[in-house]
């Protein structure tokens, strides 16, 4: 078997270092070629294209390329030739591998507004009658599928950690979001459909509300409301004493870095720093990870020669403890696009402790047999 990316464009000369969007290969589509189990039998080709409007212009282009090689069945006859339309509105692009992690978020988010947002507008759609969204725009008959087609794609691309907001969908369209949902007077939010949910003034929830909607969210997981939730939730005290406060603060630090939003991430390793150490439960494995996901955040736009003493600080810290330490330490600078920061031989001035390739520590002196009481063991 055979598997060919389809891109939207002739393959640039990649060159290491910042690009612009326009410039940026998109993979739109797969190609699966399949030999068969005998020689009667001839093989198989299955296209698939990531968006709708793709599927033709793949089509086209591969029997352009037929030159008589392939034999084309009805469609019916779904053994031989398969084509499969999916609308994951998704980016699979093709970068230069020397991007820091900020390069790449913008990059993408410029990749989101025309390839998402533009492409979605004029996309013809069949609860519109095969029309677009743009063309359907300013039609009333058309208000109810139009706004939920926005609501629809706004929520599908929020579950792809976009950075597109619902007004970029809306407003193109001259349509403004739907008004505040009304909550039941005992908060109950068990009969309130998905938009719904989204529409709720969480923050004006009682306490068991705010549970309720954490809870709802946790389910729905839809990044713009689910920050929402946590927020308020993170905000009092009494709902926090009832949830897994671990969970809520590392839940929206996850979500911060997801969504390439470095500073905002900040802001809560702090919180969540803060807190553990006003409630006295700053053991070592918290701290470990309260650590480890400041460096994710510092790591996204980094300048390095900060960033080199903090790592070694780091390094000093955990790794005589954990064995493990180096690659966590260097999945996330890999992730993060540092090479440079992997696995540096070279200590601070005055630190008489260096760091190898193979990530074993080892000291200017012979260094003692290694025992389970030097080692961090988890809940010790």
């Amino acid at each position: 078997a055979a598997v060919y990316s389809i891109i939207d464009r002739d393959m640039p000369v990649i060159v290491d270092g910042p690009c612009e969007a326009n410039q940026v290969p998109l993979e739109i589509g797969e190609l699966q070629i399949w030999s068969s189990n005998s020689a009667e039998e001839p093989g198989q080709i299955f296209l698939r294209a990531y968006r709708g409007p793709h599927l033709n212009d793949s089509i086209t282009l591969l029997a352009t390329l037929d030159a008589g090689l392939m034999r084309w069945l009805p469609d019916g006859e779904t053994s031989i030739r398969k084509i499969l339309p999916s609308y994951q509105y998704d980016l699979r692009q093709i970068l230069p591998k020397k991007l820091r992690a900020s390069e790449i978020t913008q990059i993408n988010r410029q990749l989101e507004r025309s390839h998402l947002v533009e492409r979605w507008l004029d996309d013809p759609l069949t609860s519109l009658g095969n029309r677009s969204p743009r063309a359907a725009a300013g039609d009333k008959a058309a208000y109810v599928p139009l706004m939920a087609a926005a609501y629809l794609i706004h929520s599908i691309t929020s579950s792809e950690e976009s950075s597109l907001s619902l007004s970029d969908y809306l407003e193109p369209l001259g349509l403004v979001p739907l008004p505040t949902t009304v909550v039941p007077e005992d908060n109950s939010l068990n009969n309130l459909s998905v938009i719904q949910l989204f529409q709720i003034d969480v923050a004006s929830l009682n306490d068991d509300g705010i549970k309720q909607a954490l809870n709802r969210a946790l389910l729905v997981f839809n990044h713009a409301f689910l920050k929402k939730v946590i927020t308020t939730v993170a905000d009092h005290p009494q709902v926090m004493s009832t949830v897994d406060k671990h969970k809520v603060y590392r839940g929206m630090i996850q979500l911060c870095l997801k969504e390439s939003n470095p500073a905002e991430a900040l802001e809560w390793v702090n919180r969540y720093r803060a807190a553990l150490i006003e409630s006295k439960e700053l053991t070592f494995e918290r701290q470990l990870m309260v650590d480890v996901n400041e460096l994710s955040a510092l790591a996204f736009d980094p300048k390095v020669e900060t960033l080199r003493p903090f790592i070694q600080k780091l390094r000093q810290t955990y790794a005589a403890k954990i064995p493990q330490f180096e690659a966590i330490l260097t999945d996330i600078l890999q992730t993060a696009r540092l090479p440079e920061l992997v696995a540096p031989t070279i200590a601070l001035p005055g630190d008489s402790m260096s760091v190898t390739p193979s990530s074993v520590w080892a000291t200017n002196q012979p260094a003692e047999p290694a025992s389970a009481g030097k080692l961090w063991l988890p809940g010790s």
